[in-house]
């Protein structure tokens, strides 16, 4: 049913298995994530296949998050399918990015350097050759910064200049990725402690314009605007 030609059958294909595997003993874990959504992708011949198993490894996240967050192999098949011809498995593959930084980034034994890494290719996909692909990653951005501030917080220096590139082609939401990863609604000290450090990295005319930007955000009262378009529910 992953590789089924209707989008709403591998979708639930994709969560019903995804349940499963919350299931599966821990021991039997690693042997059943291989079995079910490596393997099969490796070996996929079409692309409803690719996007079905892609959904799941998504759902899969949710379910079953530090089992999956260990799996290297997971994580180097969403970074492969991110560079995919087909915009369906694009999309379903940054889905699947933005829950992979929220299980790297919670628990006990969270995970700085594959955090960097993945949110590095997240904000890699603001510059999509697809508009819709690149819509899509702002918004699981910014879902991903609503539930995990603390971690986009430490990734600023590299964070602020891609979004600060978006304003001008996806205003709205771009906007509304900025007033979360600087915290402008009941943060205020994390955009001085950014413009007062002076990343390295980050040259002084783009921590003024990002410093002017929201500052002008706040002004006209844009951090307290409404925001009810989240996407990464399973």
């Amino acid at each position: 049913l992953l590789a089924h030609a209707d989008e709403f059958v591998r979708k639930n294909a994709a969560k019903t298995i995804a349940a499963a595997l919350k299931l599966v003993k821990e021991e039997d874990t690693h042997d059943r994530i291989i079995e079910t959504l490596v393997g099969p992708l490796k070996s996929a011949t079409d692309w409803a296949q690719g996007h079905g198993i892609c959904a799941c490894i998504g759902a899969a996240l949710v379910t079953t998050p530090f089992a999956m967050r260990a799996e290297p192999e997971v994580v180097g098949c969403i970074n492969v399918l991110l560079k995919d011809d087909n915009v369906m498995i694009r999309q379903a593959a940054v889905d699947a990015l933005a829950q992979l930084l929220i299980a790297q980034s919670k628990g006990e034994h969270s995970d700085d350097i594959g955090i960097t890494d993945q949110l590095t290719q997240l904000l890699g996909m603001f510059q999509d050759s697809s508009g819709d692909i690149r819509h899509r990653a702002l918004l699981v951005f910014k879902s991903f910064v609503k539930k995990c501030p603390g971690a986009v917080r430490d990734q600023l220096p590299v964070v602020a200049p891609a979004l600060i590139a978006c304003v001008r082609s996806e205003r709205n939401i771009t906007e509304r990725c900025l007033v979360y990863a600087f915290e402008l609604i009941n943060r205020p000290e994390t955009l001085k402690a950014f413009t007062s450090s002076r990343p390295s990295g980050v040259d002084s005319a783009t921590i003024k314009q990002i410093s002017e930007y929201c500052k002008r955000l706040v002004s006209r009262g844009a951090a307290e605007e409404s925001d009810s378009e989240d996407v990464l529910e399973f």
